[in-house]
């Protein structure tokens, strides 16, 4: 049959020329070279698999393959049918493989069901865009899911948020088919509390919007981003840090009672991490410089009656620094900061502490790991960060986790990493922490916008082969007016150290504030 001439098209499509014009807009001014939806040839990957094609019968909506090509496929006795390219696939097909048909849902199936995908979390201005991998079944995007996602929406284009959950969706088929070859029908019995539990979806099933209502999502997304721009034009956000001394041993949680340190005007502090010494406490922490658009490491001194000193340098790269993870092991003292842009996680050690840093080692080199944070359990050394599966996509979603005997590893990985695929609470948000007998992981909520505030994870279960963690408080920036983010959470011995964030006019003239 002749493809349709571009006038019938037209008129084919005429109730949603809106939409097509938008996204046709969208897609040429955001494209990058990285893109998930270019065309491959995957005839190599199969040239050693037996073929039988199928040609289902189509209603208006639904495919459904025939009992004679479902009989032929289970001859050939495979355990997992992939969908791919079908619509609604419906009928025995379903059933054909002992663990079902998987099935990509490219959003969150408990609010947003139907599509097109990536496109309304970005014109409804929603923090996450989620993914799924589900085991189909006849009711719509309600199958029985498997592995569950949630990546931070990018809301400047529905292109750029597409092409970053689609890459690391990517990997979610390959992580369960490994899992149910590692632990047989256990990794199909679904994400917890969704196979069981009584669920209801009360949105409505989103399609592609008509003219009118495409006209008022995208005038109400181009207002937001006009905002937005107006905001970066007049004010820029600012980092910094607030102090609590106590008696408690674990982290002080009445925010509006910390005092409060800002930096001038065209820096940040952040990510501070605090050691007790003799006279007080060394406060490690980020320095940013708003124009270089770099970070170094910084050491603020703090007595016990109070007093603050404003931080002095003490660790510099050709790169930018961040998340000084600071710690001690066989008496001498480390540093472990973030220096992703270097594609590498390095581990500094004290020649004079806490002034002078050398260093000492590479854990991973050709790598971009994010906020990496250790723990040591009985012995035993964890290593916790974020990395991202593929370059181009962000590093706030994936945890990782590995174990090794001391905390230069060598490492061996958690058989279920990413142990967490989640933007509202993987990366990390500070030093794990015991409270009597519970350890608790502080981590970022960077749905929505980076470091907008913390989550507290009681971690329940840790071993070589499973890691299971609940989510037992939010930690948000509400203790003053003002605050739109906090992203690290750190303590020791009496004094708990925050950061904050807060908008501040770009040509303030204001070199510092103390309060």
């Amino acid at each position: 049959m002749a493809p349709a001439s571009l006038p019938a098209r037209i008129w084919r499509n005429r109730p949603r020329l809106a939409y097509l014009a938008y996204r046709w807009l969208d897609d040429r001014v955001f494209r990058t070279s990285h893109n998930a939806f270019a065309y491959g040839d995957a005839t190599n990957l199969l040239e050693d698999a037996a073929v039988i094609r199928v040609r289902p019968t189509e209603t208006r909506f639904c495919d459904y393959v025939s009992e004679e090509d479902v009989s032929l496929i289970r001859e050939a006795r495979p355990d997992v049918l992939l969908r791919f390219g079908f619509r609604i696939l419906k009928g025995p097909i379903l059933q054909a493989a002992p663990y079902g048909v998987w099935s990509y849902h490219h959003g969150d199936n408990d609010v947003n069901r139907g599509g097109p995908a990536g496109f309304w979390e970005v014109m409804h201005n929603k923090p996450t865009t989620g993914s799924v991998l589900q085991i189909l079944n006849d009711d719509l995007d309600n199958g029985r899911v498997i592995y569950r996602s949630y990546a931070r929406t990018d809301g400047s284009s529905v292109w750029r948020n597409r092409n970053n959950y689609y890459w690391k969706s990517a990997e979610f088929a390959t992580r369960k088919l490994r899992d149910l070859f590692e632990n047989g029908p256990a990794a199909v019995e679904g994400c917890p509390g969704g196979r069981d539990d009584v669920r209801f979806y009360s949105e409505r099933l989103f399609r592609k919007p008509a003219n009118v209502e495409t006209l008022g999502l995208v005038g109400r997304y181009v207002a937001r981003r006009a905002r937005e721009h107006v905001r970066r034009v007049r004010e820029v956000d600012q980092w910094a840090i607030a102090f609590r001394l106590s008696q408690e041993p674990v982290p002080h949680t009445t925010l509006y009672r910390f005092k409060e340190r800002w930096p001038a005007v065209g820096t940040s502090w952040a990510d501070p991490f605090p050691v007790e010494d003799q006279d007080g406490y060394s406060v490690f922490l980020e320095e940013y410089d708003h124009a270089t658009l770099r970070g170094r490491i910084g050491v603020a001194r703090i007595t016990r009656e109070g007093a603050f000193e404003k931080p002095v340098p003490v660790l510099e790269r050709p790169y930018h620094l961040s998340y000084p993870f600071v710690f001690q092991w066989r008496g001498k003292w480390f540093m472990m900061p973030e220096s992703s842009q270097a594609s590498r996680l390095e581990i500094f050690s004290a020649r004079r502490f806490p002034c002078e840093w050398t260093p000492e080692a590479v854990l991973f080199d050709s790598l971009q790991a994010v906020d990496s944070t250790l723990v040591e359990i009985e012995g035993r050394w964890w290593l916790f960060t974020t990395m991202s599966p593929h370059q181009t996509t962000r590093n706030y979603d994936e945890l990782h986790a590995f174990h090794g005997s001391t905390p230069f590893g060598p490492w061996t990985p958690h058989r279920r990493n990413p142990v967490k695929s989640d933007a509202r609470s993987a990366r990390a948000a500070g030093a794990f922490f015991w409270k009597g007998n519970a350890l608790y992981r502080p981590s970022q909520d960077c749905s929505g916008r980076y470091g907008s505030a913390m989550v507290i994870n009681r971690v329940d279960q840790l071993t070589p082969d499973v890691f299971q963690e609940t989510v037992v408080a939010r930690v948000e920036p509400h203790w003053r007016a003002g605050l739109s983010g906090t992203h690290t959470l750190n303590s020791c011995s009496g004094l708990t150290v925050i950061d904050f964030r807060h908008r501040r006019a770009k040509y303030s003239r204001t070199s510092e504030v103390i309060r």
